[in-house]
């Protein structure tokens, strides 16, 4: 067996979708379009699921009004535009990469409870709200790790008096790591490495204009930048 392409034809509407296989080695499943119709997500008043068991690429366009959660141990690589007008995204586990010309903008918050997203793209991140890492905020039960690597690219973060956010829940760990690209906190928006958890900032390369507050650790958090 090999790699698995399917081709969509027409427009569609999807609750939740699912990549796996029964390979020892899994291959990868590539989903693209004849024509620039999005992919549209719709699990009511849910967030739908997209899990990852095997490595997955959406070369499509992707729309929705409640985000959606990534699951699943592998990668799940979006090639095209994603873009929401409500609703979180949950990465809360494997990994998630914005490559080629692969966009997001989303109205809600973009939460890395535990895993990596990777971004290496040509385009650009419209998160209009909160980007936390590691966890979920002040929730001591949550220990997970949040990583965001940016190669290339630009994100663009923030609403008025909103922050990324690194080590999110009280015994988490996120970390930021920018070696390319630019990173930008809009309209008053700030970063705080160790908001709950344990947070990490490092910039090895790129740009970074932060418009508010440069915040590092707490009284009851610590960060590293």
């Amino acid at each position: 067996a090999s790699n698995v392409t399917v081709t969509l034809g027409d427009v569609w509407t999807i609750g939740n979708l699912a990549f796996d296989d029964k390979a020892g080695s899994k291959h990868t499943w590539s989903v693209t379009a004849n024509a620039a119709n999005p992919l549209t997500l719709n699990a009511g008043s849910a967030s739908p699921n997209i899990t990852a068991s095997a490595p997955a690429i959406l070369d499509v366009s992707l729309a929705g009004a409640n985000g959606f959660t990534k699951t699943g141990t592998n990668s799940l690589t979006l090639l095209g535009a994603a873009a929401f007008t409500a609703g979180q995204i949950y990465v809360n586990s494997g990994s998630l990469a914005f490559a080629g010309d692969g966009s997001y903008s989303g109205n809600n918050n973009f939460n890395v409870s535990n895993g990596v997203v990777n971004i290496n793209t040509t385009s650009a991140l419209a998160i209009a709200n909160y980007l936390e890492l590691g966890g979920l905020y002040n929730d001591a039960a949550d220990a997970g790790a949040g990583v965001v690597n940016q190669t290339s690219g630009t994100a663009n973060i923030g609403g008025s008096g909103t922050y990324l956010e690194i080590g999110v829940g009280a015994n988490a760990f996120g970390a930021y790591n920018l070696f390319g690209g630019a990173l930008n906190t809009l309209n008053s928006s700030g970063i705080r490495v160790g908001a709950s958890g344990i947070g990490l900032f490092n910039q090895s390369g790129g740009s970074l204009n932060c418009a508010r507050y440069f915040a590092v650790g707490s009284a009851t958090a610590g960060g590293s930048a």
